[in-house]
């Protein structure tokens, strides 16, 4: 009866698109304006010669306790090069989704590397074998204050993320003193664009609220960002027309030497 209850699960979630609608499923993808653009954003020092952070974040989708998330992830970014290991879990009992990642860029200005990790379905007890992924990753300034992010996924989607199989293919970021915008389309498996954006606009000198915008799935949603001492807090509050609403926050400590 588990069992049963799983894969109906499973093919609810995939059937209904959750698995692939950017800032719905990803934690990572909670938030559009990178992580590094939102801490400069509220005033951290961003001409120093390296920088680490590690940060932690939960959630839960469309508020269905079946359906928690939680993720950690570690970065480093020097003058010639960055380095991040991430881990995150979607479900708990009838439904559990464990994705790993590690991901390397070499360079200056422009940096490329790559992205490789793994991710594991467990339905009721019973673990399927592991997917991995292999993605190569472009990074780079193609003007001021204007950063470009390429992503060329070499493997397929997990196929428990339904037939379309989303993945991000392209972020562009830029903004001005007090903001900062973001870009991205993401691709399905055959090739059909789905563009998405976020805007996010400083308050006062700790804190900043933004506007999540995804047209081809109609989610709309506000996300924060605030600074208290070394540490950034970020929430996203998406709602889906059908779905419903999905709300995350993480905490991110940085250190810059």
């Amino acid at each position: 009866m588990r069992r049963a209850a799983a894969w109906l699960l499973a093919a609810a979630l995939g059937g209904a698109g959750v698995a692939q609608a950017g800032g719905l499923h990803d934690l990572a993808d909670a938030w559009l304006v990178p992580l590094e653009q939102a801490s400069r954003l509220l005033g951290q020092p961003s001409a120093r010669p390296a920088t680490w952070s590690a940060g932690v974040s939960q959630g839960r989708l469309f508020g269905l306790p079946e359906l928690p998330q939680c993720g950690l992830d570690l970065r480093w970014r020097g003058r010639v090069g960055a380095v991040e290991a991430s881990w995150e879990r979607l479900g708990r009992d009838l439904f559990r989704e464990d994705t790993w990642r590690l991901a390397a860029l070499v360079g200056g200005r422009w940096r490329g590397g790559a992205r490789v990790g793994m991710a594991r379905l467990t339905l009721a007890g019973v673990a399927a074998s592991p997917r991995p992924e292999v993605t190569l990753r472009l990074q780079g300034e193609m003007a001021a204050r204007i950063d470009l992010d390429v992503w060329w996924p070499l493997t397929d989607a997990p196929s428990w993320h339904g037939s379309g199989g989303l993945r991000r293919w392209l972020r562009v970021t830029g903004g001005g003193d007090g903001w900062v915008w973001s870009a991205a389309a993401d691709r399905s498996a055959d090739g059909t664009p789905a563009l998405q954006g976020e805007v996010l606009v400083r308050l006062a000198p700790a804190g900043a609220l933004g506007l999540r915008v995804e047209p081809w799935s109609g989610s709309v949603g506000l996300v924060t960002s605030w600074r208290i001492g070394g540490l950034l807090v970020r929430s996203s509050h998406l709602a889906h027309p059908d779905l419903g609403t999905c709300h995350r926050w993480g905490l991110t400590v940085e250190r810059a030497p």
